[in-house]
């Protein structure tokens, strides 16, 4: 059984450069916990290469079947690898957003340079109320996020508006496009808003 405890502790030092791993289809979002299939050599190479189970989690433009550095968005998400159940099928979690800087290789796996995208959140009156909006509606909607066993490790994020939203967003029915674009979101009071109104 995979440890599915949302942890967002960081490789230390953190490595200029990770394996990456082209999806092309589905998002993963820092906060969220997915499974993914794996079926490319390419995709399998770069799981293999993790740095202590760390790997890029980036999102193809359009589902092509080699994907080149250019058909990648630009912002990916540094992913904790949980389990590898099989060959075919990987168990990620989301750790942090991150801006795609470089890529000082693309065989046998694409690897990139990255930077943490920074998140800024003034605690305003207005964005204190945007959290406690977003935490009463993870609260009145505990059933349909799985419960409150699943609702309350999402709860303990209120400090962090922007992974709370992120953590949301990942268990909500919405299009893969609206995530897509989510995830493309640095500033954390957009996404709280986005999340608030899907």
């Amino acid at each position: 059984m995979a440890d599915t405890t949302l942890r967002f502790d960081l490789p230390e030092p953190l490595p200029r450069s990770l394996p990456v791993l082209a999806l092309r289809r589905g998002v993963l979002l820092p906060a969220g916990i997915s499974a993914f299939g794996v079926a490319r050599s390419l995709s399998r190479s770069a799981l293999d290469a993790s740095h202590g189970g760390y790997v890029l989690i980036a999102v193809q433009r359009d589902p092509v079947a080699e994907p080149l550095p250019s058909d990648l968005l630009p912002i990916a998400t540094l992913a904790r690898v949980v389990e590898r159940p099989d060959a075919g099928r990987v168990i990620v979690q989301g750790v942090a957003r991150v801006r795609l800087t470089g890529f000082p290789s693309t065989r046998p796996h694409l690897e990139a340079t990255f930077e943490r995208v920074v998140e800024m959140w003034e605690g305003s009156p207005h964005h204190e109320g945007l959290t406690r909006t977003l935490i009463e509606a993870v609260k009145e909607t505990a059933e349909l996020l799985g419960g409150q066993e699943r609702a309350a490790p999402i709860l303990s994020l209120a400090t962090e508006p922007g992974r709370l939203a992120d953590a949301v967003a990942s268990l909500i029915e919405a299009p893969e496009e609206w995530r897509r674009e989510l995830l493309q979101t640095a500033d954390p009071v957009v996404r709280v808003e986005r999340t608030l109104t899907q």
